[in-house]
């Protein structure tokens, strides 16, 4: 711990005309303690970037973290945040949790257990503000119980062992208020603040009349709305910065919280930047050629990797230099065949019933014409579990049988599985005698140019075994309402990083078996509730004995099996893997940009990398 904190330079006049109260008083008693990765930074400056528009929430999430435990920079360790410390009991099932006396949120109101204990039992047990209670928060059948000890410890109690609540809680899952507060959760809420639109507090009349005056149809949507960081600027947060502008604005700009509760080193207060500045740009195409122009100070998300060579050439000019943050599991594409969609029963018998279908479909892929077209052939060509990438995919088995070009491979498997007649133009045809048609979501303006390269697998596909796709473009948004409701036949877009220790990577998800997904997500699944494809349920039952399972060789073991599981069913086809992540320009006098930055997730990269000690070198 710092012998003692330094002012932040830029606030010294605040302070001096008693506007805010100097760095002593703003800080907790003992502050997180975060040593820079190059060294002691400057404050000042402004961040600038850009984000494509009230959808892209992750573009600050990822910049601007206030979990309770977060991961250290590898991602592979948890590390202390707001909490200062924790301890469980011996079997996982009782969690204390100690917070920094003295902590405050942005508006310099005290920062405390209480505001726990108001989220537990004013925001999570209201059926209005969360109508489904999170898996994570009904372990064992039953809700979590909070416990105040005092206005600094904090105690969680399950009603079943829970024994990996901390990489639970330390991940993207659970996240913090400034990420899961417009939905009820997010475990903490600011109760000096929020209460004054919470029937609880000031009655359901007088709440619904506040939120009716405001525009909204009752007070609990009003007070979820006022509980959204990224659209109420006066909602106080704990987050290194905080929002001066909304999401919904073309320009969305956010400012340097005085309480935040975190040092350097030498004692002086983070973040270094003064604020962060997004320029709305809608067009992705637009957005990296203002990148390659010099014109943000950071920025990795949404730049396009095709268009290195044209970013190497502007480095000079731009005063950038181009930093990849990378994944070895993550694959920048991926085709999902619905596991839940049956619309056409003809057609699902094959998309759904058959294993060597979605083997003989990942044959027929060139992958190195996708790497060598989309990613400079830098990636390396795999199927969706690369071989012999440790800890989870231990086999070469899987690039084997999907993850290589084997057209002829391909069609005898086909033949051998009903689909061995053809039309007058060479397509395959159903058993009943249709043509086989398949349908493909491809998400629009996202990271990359999704519906060209599903556009190219269709000609593969025509061309080397006589399968028809046509491709429907989808903007995200609406490609999540429709995975939502179970209408995609398959999709095309990416992945994260696989590791189901952090996050349930054996979980269903909307991308591929939406109904799986709303009955997998119970931590005790009865399989006479489930109805789908066997291997799902085998699966989803691992992957929950594993969160179960107290020793971390066993959990380990188990997770290896379930990964198995889903290997060997083949219901996504990866592409590429190895390939940057992001490719992320960044200006030539930033400092205490980690190097290597590995990307995840969970870990929300760039979060992991520590933004708040990031910093501009002045003159």
């Amino acid at each position: 711990m710092p012998a003692e904190f330094k002012e932040v330079s830029t606030l010294a006049d605040a302070v001096a005309a008693g506007e805010l109260p100097p760095v002593q008083e703003r800080l907790p008693l003992e502050p997180l303690v975060i040593e820079p990765a190059e060294m002691i930074g400057q404050h000042g400056g402004i961040l600038l970037g850009a984000f494509t528009g009230p959808g892209d929430r992750q573009n600050i999430e990822r910049w601007n973290n206030d979990y309770g435990i977060f991961w250290d920079t590898s991602a592979t360790e948890m590390r202390p945040r707001a909490f200062k410390a924790w301890e469980s009991s011996e079997d996982g099932s009782e969690w204390t949790f100690f917070l920094r006396e003295g902590m405050k949120w942005s508006d310099g109101e005290p920062y405390t257990v209480d505001d726990y204990m108001f989220w537990y039992e004013h925001i999570l047990q209201n059926p209005n503000l969360v109508t489904t209670i999170p898996w994570y928060l009904n372990w064992g059948d039953a809700l979590v119980t909070f416990e105040k000890v005092d206005n600094y410890t904090l105690k969680m109690i399950f009603a079943a062992p829970f024994p990996s609540w901390l990489e639970t809680i330390g991940s993207s899952t659970v996240a913090g208020h400034f990420q899961q507060g417009r939905v009820g959760l997010g475990l903490v809420a600011p109760q000096h603040y929020l209460e004054q639109f919470h029937a609880d507090f000031i009655g359901e009349d007088e709440a619904n009349a506040k939120a009716k005056e405001a525009g909204f149809e009752n007070w609990y949507l009003y007070f979820l709305a006022m509980n959204d960081a990224h659209m109420n600027p006066d909602l106080p947060v704990t987050a290194p910065w905080k929002p001066v502008t909304t999401i919904a604005s073309n320009e969305y700009k956010l400012e340097r919280n005085p309480y935040f509760f975190a040092v350097d080193t030498e004692g002086n207060q983070l973040p270094y930047f003064d604020g962060i500045s997004l320029e709305l740009v809608e067009e992705l195409e637009v957005l990296n050629l203002r990148a390659i122009a010099g014109n943000y100070t950071i920025q990795g998300r949404h730049i396009d990797f095709s268009k290195l060579p044209v970013i190497r050439q502007n480095e000079q000019q731009g005063d950038y230099f181009v930093d990849f943050w990378t994944s070895r599991t993550r694959h920048p594409v991926k085709i999902a065949f619905n596991q839940d969609w049956n619309e056409d029963p003809a057609i699902a018998e094959y998309t759904v019933g058959s294993v060597e279908f979605r083997k003989a479909m990942g044959l027929a892929i060139e992958r190195s014409e996708i790497n060598e077209t989309f990613f400079l052939g830098v990636g390396k060509e795999a199927s969706l579990c690369p071989a012999n990438t440790p800890p989870y995919f231990n086999s070469s088995r899987w690039d084997e049988e999907a993850g290589v070009f084997d057209p002829d491979r391909a069609n005898e498997i086909l033949d051998s599985i009903g689909l061995d007649q053809r039309d007058g133009e060479g397509f395959r045809l159903l058993p009943n005698g249709e043509r086989l048609v398949l349908r493909i979501d491809a998400v629009s303006g996202a990271f990359l140019d999704y519906p060209s390269i599903a556009e190219r697998v269709a000609q593969m596909w025509a061309e080397n075994v006589g399968i028809q796709m046509t491709v429907n473009p989808v903007e995200r948004s609406l490609w999540i309402e429709r995975s939502e409701a179970n209408q995609p036949m398959m999709s095309m877009f990416e992945t994260g990083e696989y590791n189901p220790a952090a996050l349930p990577r054996l979980l269903p998800s909307e991308r591929w078996a939406p109904v799986a997904q709303d009955w997998a997500n119970d931590p005790t699944p009865d399989p006479a509730d489930y109805d789908g494809p066997e291997w799902i349920e085998q699966q989803v039952l691992k992957h929950w004995e594993a969160m179960r399972e107290a020793d971390p060789a066993r959990r380990q073991q188990l997770l290896i099996e379930g990964t198995e599981i889903m290997c060997d069913h083949y219901a996504r086809l990866g592409f590429v893997v190895d390939v940057p992540v992001y490719t992320t320009l960044i200006k030539n006098n930033v400092r205490n940009v980690p190097k290597p930055l590995e990307w995840v997730v969970y870990a929300q990269t760039p979060g992991n990398g520590y933004p708040e000690q990031m910093f501009l070198l002045q003159e």
